[in-house]
């Protein structure tokens, strides 16, 4: 079987250059298809949220919590 990686997905529910429900498909299609999903939506943020999350953090610990072994 393939290596399955962890996927982060973050958005912000107020988004207007890519709808949040875009951000939920994601979400479920890598669910469904068996890889490791992490979804965190931002209330009250559009596309420029980042800052505001303390996503830096948030990715770190996704990347350690989802290390990529060699099969």
């Amino acid at each position: 079987m393939k290596h399955k990686y962890g996927v982060l997905v973050i958005h912000g529910d107020e988004d207007s250059l890519v709808k949040v429900d875009e951000g939920r498909k994601a979400r479920d299609a890598y669910q469904e298809w068996g890889f490791p999903v992490e979804y965190i939506e931002v209330s009250n943020q559009n596309h420029l949220w980042a800052h505001k999350a303390d996503v830096n953090t948030k990715i770190g610990k996704f990347l350690m919590a989802h290390p990529l072994d060699a099969e």
